[in-house]
């Protein structure tokens, strides 16, 4: 997985950051946005069982992954309605929530939600949405 994660000092407000990485995306790729804590088992657990999944990590090279630390940026938290950790969520390209699960979300519900995305990311670029 890449992620962009927002580091203390350089911060220029994470959601502001978010959506120019979403909108000025000359790709137009969903946005994968992971919150978490650092004091939450769970997602210590959805670094090491989820997010290695291999069909994840092969769609987050077409997609652009956002790790949100509560810790660090609680605001960006309260910004998206997040009020469990960890929380996934999938924009598609314009904005459009996709897919949002809290706790112990399943790799095969994440994938396919990021696969829902990026056919929608195709057909907004008009290309055709057949097989991957």
């Amino acid at each position: 997985f890449f992620f962009f994660q927002a580091e203390d000092g350089i911060r220029d407000d994470l959601v502001t950051g978010v959506r120019r990485v979403l909108f000025r995306s000359a790709e137009q790729k969903p946005l994968l946005l992971i919150f978490r804590a650092s004091w939450c088992r769970y997602s210590g657990e959805l670094s090491q069982r989820t997010l290695v999944d291999p069909r994840l990590v092969d769609l987050s090279r077409r997609s652009v992954c956002v790790i949100v630390d509560a810790d660090r940026d609680a605001e960006t938290c309260r910004t998206f309605g997040v009020k469990a950790f960890p929380t996934l969520v999938v924009l598609e390209p314009g904005g459009r929530e996709r897919f949002r699960a809290s706790g112990r979300p399943s790799a095969d519900a994440v994938v396919e939600a990021l696969e829902a995305a990026l056919a929608t990311a195709r057909v907004a670029a008009g290309e055709d949405a057949v097989a991957r």
